[in-house]
């Protein structure tokens, strides 16, 4: 017992081994795929995110740069540029507003501010640029008074013909985009192209405040851009990533060009942790890998259940098999027809099929003889008909077959025909003055009726007068009540 246990396991060994095999480059694959996904994804969303931050800061200053322009426009129908009205409109500006600081500027440079102080500004590029007639965004400058970041908002001042009057300037507190930049996780800063910081995250330490390619030229670059290509980037105004590291810390640095200013670019830094913790769609792969391992299970079950199956099925054959001429036997047969109708055959014909004065064959010549007979017209049938198609002994010289697939009526005749033509030829050599001729009854499917029982019915009758004809004939079930 052990020895065929054995066995058993040797014949299967190179199928497990497949399977393991099989189940190693699934694996594989599988984990390669997730990376991919995870990356892929990771940094999509990473980009989207900065996107909407750069969208957020453009609408902001846009909100700014209209409460100028409505200003200016206001000023601008004055009959001078500084008039009472328009230097009471530069303190009526701030209160209430974003701007910690109003300037009206003439075309010579000189600016009055709403804390009446007057300062010459004509080489500031954010004045020339406003004076040309464009809105300006000036760089980042420290206040004396608090320390913080400000930048100063430059929109021209036209009269009714559209003709440049001056400048109307504020300085705008980069602290109040925190509220569009700085939520969820990771931080968010604008940094200029020389890696001076416009708008800082609270959440940055100090030292990140100093100058953005310092603090991150002293990381390691994962995967993504170098340092040389983000100094690239950067004054080009073109969009990328890099995966960063210092000892442990693992951080994406996701950068985009906000649109506004001289070239500030907007970055998101966020840990890797933080980063993947939202995608839950690598669930989606562990189902995979599950699938693909259920697949290799159930291709090792098949496999063994199949042989043990081919065993029971060649075993069940033999148990169907007329011994004599190794066709179909009785019950094999009936059970065969009756599957394929329950299948939904719906085209075919079922012919009964009788050789003519066979007993008197086995009265005459002995039933070894008889037997040879029967087994060159097993012969006959299988030569002649489709491998698709059902052949069986019913018992003595009885046999039955179905035609599947057989839509012509016309087609079913010419192949009984040519089926009685080809008995005339069956010859016993022994005993050459043996000849055989056979009688056929046919019963067409669906029109002759649908079940076994009922065409096994029809095709004995359209036997029966074949046989009345005088044998050596084929006849088709026709119904014969009145109409």
């Amino acid at each position: 017992m052990k020895d065929a246990r054995r066995r058993g396991l040797i014949r299967y060994l190179p199928v497990l081994i497949l399977f393991l095999c099989y189940l190693a480059v699934c694996l594989g694959l599988f984990f390669w795929q997730v990376g991919n996904a995870i990356e892929k994804n990771t940094l999509q969303s990473l980009r989207s995110n900065v996107q909407r931050q750069c969208y957020h800061f453009r609408s902001m200053l846009d909100i700014q740069f209209s409460t100028l322009e409505s200003l200016a426009d206001h000023m601008g129908r004055q009959e001078s540029l500084l008039t009472s009205d328009n230097l009471d409109l530069l303190h009526s500006a701030i209160r209430g507003g974003e701007f910690s600081r109003t300037m009206l500027i003439t075309p010579d440079g000189t600016g009055y501010s709403s804390d009446d102080a007057v300062t010459h500004v004509g080489q500031r590029a954010y004045f020339q640029q406003a004076l040309a007639g464009h809105r300006a965004v000036s760089d980042p400058l420290e206040s004396s008074v608090d320390g913080s970041n400000k930048v100063v908002l430059a929109v021209p001042v036209r009269d009714h013909a559209h003709r440049v009057l001056g400048v109307l300037g504020g300085a705008y507190d980069l602290g109040s985009l925190s509220q569009f930049l700085y939520s969820g996780t990771g931080y968010s800063f604008i940094v200029t192209t020389e890696g001076s910081m416009v708008s800082i995250d609270p959440g940055i330490s100090i030292e990140e405040n100093s100058d953005f390619f310092q603090y991150y030229s002293r990381m390691e670059v994962h995967s993504g851009n170098s340092m040389e290509q983000i100094r690239a980037d950067f004054q080009s105004g073109t969009s990328g990533y890099s995966l960063l590291s210092r000892g442990s810390d693992l951080r994406y640095l996701v950068y985009e060009p906000s649109g506004m200013g001289s070239g500030w670019m907007t970055c998101y830094v966020v840990s890797t942790d933080q980063a993947l913790e939202d995608y839950r769609f690598i669930h989606q792969y562990e189902v995979i890998l599950t699938a693909a391992f259920l697949v290799g299970m159930a291709v090792l079950l098949w496999y063994l259940l199949r042989s043990s199956f081919l065993e029971r099925r060649a075993l069940l054959r033999r148990a169907q098999s007329d011994p004599l001429t190794g066709l179909m036997n009785q019950a094999g047969t009936r059970e065969s027809i009756t599957d394929w109708l329950a299948d939904g055959g719906c085209n075919g014909a079922l012919l009964m099929l009788d050789l003519d004065h066979f007993k008197h064959v086995n009265d005459t010549w002995g039933h070894q003889v008889g037997d040879e007979v029967l087994r060159q017209a097993a012969a006959i049938l299988q030569s002649h008909f489709r491998q698709g198609d059902i052949i069986g002994r019913m018992g003595g010289d009885e046999f039955m077959v179905l035609m599947r697939d057989i839509r012509d009526p016309g087609a079913v005749e010419r192949n009984l025909e040519r089926l009685r033509l080809q008995f005339h030829r069956l010859q016993i050599p022994e005993f050459p003055q043996i000849h055989i001729t056979c009688s056929v009854g046919a019963s067409l499917c669906p029109a002759h009726g649908q079940t076994f029982e009922v065409l096994y019915q029809r095709a004995d009758h359209a036997l029966y007068q074949s046989k009345r004809r005088g044998r050596d004939s084929w006849c088709i079930y026709r119904d014969e009540r009145p109409a």
